[in-house]
């Protein structure tokens, strides 16, 4: 739901709207002028995103009641519940699963629905790692039906005493050998006080399908070791034309409708899924243009490759391109001397609340500016650690309410935060505000 949402609101490009002050044309004095102005920076932005028919007709609801300062924002499965709702944006989500006839309160539906509505050029990883190989290899069958691109899967660690090279060797050749998904090997020392060996992961890295580790143990020269170990490794990958990745699930979107953005959910205007006709039903001049793969047109110039190495599915354009074992890692504290150490990237629990300042350290190493990525990490680095290691999980979630997204209460057994650390939250986050 929560991908949804940012969806919407990315995809709808309005412009956050300061309301007009309540003073104005009253020959205001000089410390009313310094409030609008302070009021001006602060930039509040309201969005409402109503979600289904019982969102969508609390939005029309809004609409009708006159609400004023806040942007309003309908999505639903069902064009035809959609067209009649007075919201100034709306997003109909499952275009290809449902074709615009609704969800029918099925919720594999639902769910396929709102997976497809997700930034279709974003990889899906899932997490299916499991204390055994045989219920690991249930949850990434699993996630592979539901449309994930990798499985990233933790090592078991329960019966540490008995996780030696030998046992880990044989449950990660065991699972990747059947896996339907790639496997990225996620080591997490801090919480499963098991760290797996760089020696074991380089042997691991020769397994075709074994394409990835996430290291979040915070060793720089681990990380060192398992670059050096891996060099050899070289295999093929499809990426666009700028180098993103692209796997089996956005080449399928591609190929079954007109493009990736045609294949999910996308902001449309009322008129877009009104009929032109009278005659027609309200929606289906939307639904024949989303169901029939006629109306790509094969000599646009978006269509055309633009060399021989370049592969056309869809609008879609693709290449191929020689990567080697892909080391990211996880500890956002160590992250830039990590990158020097050479980690292609990082997924980091501290870009929750904090994804423009994790971003910059990666952006600066880079562009090659190492003193901008060392101040850019040194700027994250104690809150990183405090909040994002140390605090822990409602740290986290209270971090990203403060930088204005949502976290919300963590789920028991986690508690929540006492007012001393929400407090403590706070100070390390008021220097990192996005």
């Amino acid at each position: 739901m929560d991908s949804i949402v940012r969806e919407v609101v990315t995809r709808s490009g309005v412009e956050p709207r300061v309301p007009d002050s309540p003073t104005r044309g009253f020959g205001v004095g000089a410390e009313d002028a310094e409030l609008e102005r302070i009021l001006a920076s602060l930039r509040t932005n309201i969005k409402i995103v109503g979600v289904g028919g019982g969102g969508c007709n609390t939005i029309d609801r809004l609409v009708e009641s006159g609400i004023v300062g806040a942007e309003l924002f309908a999505a639903n499965t069902d064009a035809q519940h959609l067209l009649i709702i007075r919201s100034p944006h709306k997003l109909l989500l499952g275009r290809r699963v449902t074709r615009g006839l609704g969800a029918g309160a099925l919720p594999q539906v639902g769910e396929e629905s709102a997976r497809e509505a997700a930034a279709p050029n974003k990889v899906l990883i899932a997490g299916t790692g499991i204390e055994s190989a045989l219920e690991t290899l249930r949850l990434t069958e699993y996630a592979a039906e539901l449309g994930y691109d990798v499985a990233l899967i933790r090592t078991p660690h329960f019966y540490r005493k008995q996780m030696q090279p030998a046992n880990l060797l044989a449950f990660y050749h065991t699972v990747a050998d059947r896996s339907p998904l790639p496997v990225m090997i996620y080591n997490v020392p801090p919480f499963t006080a098991y760290d797996l060996p760089a020696e074991v992961v380089i042997e691991l890295a020769g397994h075709p399908n074994i394409i990835a580790i996430k290291e979040s143990g915070g060793d720089v020269e681990k990380v060192r070791r398992m670059v050096d170990g891996t060099r050899h490794i070289k295999r093929s990958a499809t990426v666009t034309e700028t180098f993103d990745a692209v796997t089996p699930r956005m080449l399928a979107a591609a190929a079954a409708g007109p493009g990736l953005k045609g294949a999910v959910g996308e902001l449309v205007q009322v008129g877009a899924i009104a009929a032109s006709e009278s005659k027609s039903p309200p929606f289906r001049k939307e639904r024949e243009r989303i169901g029939h793969p006629e109306s790509f047109d094969p000599t646009s110039s978006t269509s055309k490759p633009s060399s021989t190495a370049v592969t056309v599915v869809g609008n879609l354009k693709t290449r191929q391109k020689e990567v080697g074992f892909q080391v990211l890692v996880g500890a956002a504290h160590k992250l830039h001397p990590s990158l020097d150490a050479g980690a292609v990237g990082a997924i980091l629990a501290f870009a929750c609340p904090a994804p423009t300042a994790c971003y910059e350290i990666y952006a600066a190493w880079k562009e090659g500016d190492a003193g901008l990525a060392r101040l850019k990490q040194e700027r994250i680095s104690l809150a990183a650690q405090r909040v994002g290691s140390e605090l822990g999980i409602s740290a986290l979630k209270h971090a990203m309410d403060f930088n204005g997204y949502y976290g919300g209460p963590a789920r028991l057994p986690l508690l929540p935060l006492t007012a001393e650390a929400r407090a403590e939250v706070e100070r390390f986050m008021a220097d990192i505000r996005n």
